[in-house]
């Protein structure tokens, strides 16, 4: 393999940055018994006059607007955490819920994802109907216990048929996403339910279905129909969506004005994946004047609140010195970062870069490595270039 060909191949998976999808991170322990008893939805809460309500409250609205959590957790959590802990131990399950979000998102100590899942099972056992979906995306995810979609969906089937709302909502995405055999019939039933209750989630999920044609008829009008519904309701990742459906005129006429509006505000609420979009629609003058610096300004901050596609962005800009210095040392280490907590591109950028020498040395080991781990999460371009180096898919 020539030289000029492995520079192509590297060049071309630079351009594919523009639309990263973020990755997960997974942590894996035994699996202990995922059915924790709830013997009434959402039991009586012990009295609390140390703002664990109030606090909850802002979590929940969080969660209805789908806005990132990280910032209020670590905000927050820096005083409240010792607070939501004692209150936890006393028996509060909103309190046991503020505390595992808080160790979920604001340490990186090796135990605090298990020691999520323990406050977690105590607040659903608790009958916490936030607790027991939340338990859930700790199975479909493998975060602080063994990865196991069955116990996950399990979890989130008990959480709505007690009523839980959001629980209906990730029930119909599951079917929908997969995690589980996809069953377009049962996502819409569980997504419909959830809407009927003001979910805007499950809104903004039943417009992706419309927009995709799954369990419903494609319908682009229907779909922006839906995420309009549910973006004007605070719902972030709806504003996301309709910045997307007003960019690619899906359902709408192509109007890239209101495609940064709506990403804009999306952004400047939380949502992480807006942030990455908006930087990306800096760097490449997208819709927005072309302004590398204000890319990687909106790249960083998604990047910061754990958003892998940003911190594979962050990477690249840096080996380019594009709207930074140029730093090959600091560039590794976004991509590293991202590829582990195992972002696609990421690990196809790494690849390739390793074959290009972007240390001092070529190192095709590091390459091949990186190329087969992307290629096996379906990047097609990994799996071009191992075939063209002979080294399998």
């Amino acid at each position: 393999m020539t030289n000029a060909l492995t520079r192509r191949h590297a060049q071309r998976a630079s351009l594919l940055l523009a639309l990263l999808s973020a990755g997960a991170c997974q942590r894996q322990e035994p699996a202990p018994d995922p059915n924790p008893t709830a013997p009434q939805a959402n039991a009586p809460e012990p009295p609390t006059d140390d703002g664990v309500s109030e606090d909850y409250a802002v979590l929940e609205r969080c969660w209805y607007e789908n806005r990132n959590t990280v910032g209020f957790l670590r905000t927050r959590g820096e005083k409240q955490a010792p607070v939501w802990k004692v209150a936890g131990e006393r028996g509060s399950s909103k309190a046991m819920v503020l505390y595992a979000r808080f160790l979920q998102e604001s340490t990186d100590a090796p135990t605090a994802s298990t020691e999520a899942v323990t406050w977690f099972r105590k607040a659903a056992e608790c009958g916490n109907m936030d607790a027991m979906w939340l338990l859930g995306r700790c199975y479909l995810e493998g975060r602080g216990v063994a990865k196991d979609a069955t116990a996950g969906v399990k979890l989130f089937c008990k959480a709505a048929e007690l009523g839980g709302v959001k629980a209906m909502g990730h029930l119909g995405l599951c079917y929908t996403n997969g995690g589980v055999p996809k069953n377009p019939t049962e996502a819409i039933k569980w997504l419909r339910k959830a809407v009927e209750l003001g979910d805007t989630n499950a809104m903004c999920g039943l417009g992706a279905c419309h927009a995709k044609g799954e369990g419903v008829p494609k319908d682009p009008a229907e779909a922006l129909k839906w995420f309009r519904k549910a973006a004007e309701l605070g719902n972030t990742e709806a504003m996301r969506a309709l910045g997307a459906c007003y960019s690619n005129g899906e359902g709408v006429a192509k109007n890239p004005t209101e495609s940064l509006k709506w990403l804009r505000k999306a952004a400047e609420l939380g949502n992480t994946e807006a942030m990455h979009n908006l930087g990306g629609c800096y760097v490449a003058g997208e819709g927005a004047p072309k302004d590398p610096t204000e890319g990687v300004k909106w790249f960083r901050r998604s990047a910061e609140l754990g958003n892998t596609g940003a911190m594979a962005h962050m990477g690249h800009c840096y080996l380019l010195g594009a709207g930074v210095s140029k730093d090959s040392v600091e560039g590794l280490k976004w991509l590293h970062k991202s590829a582990e907590l195992g972002n696609p591109c990421a690990m196809h950028i790494l690849g390739a870069g390793y074959i290009e020498g972007l240390k001092t040395t070529k190192d095709a080991t590091e390459a091949v490595m990186w190329l087969t781990k992307a290629a096996d999460l379906g990047w097609a371009e990994s799996r071009y270039i191992l075939q063209q180096l002979g080294a399998g898919q």
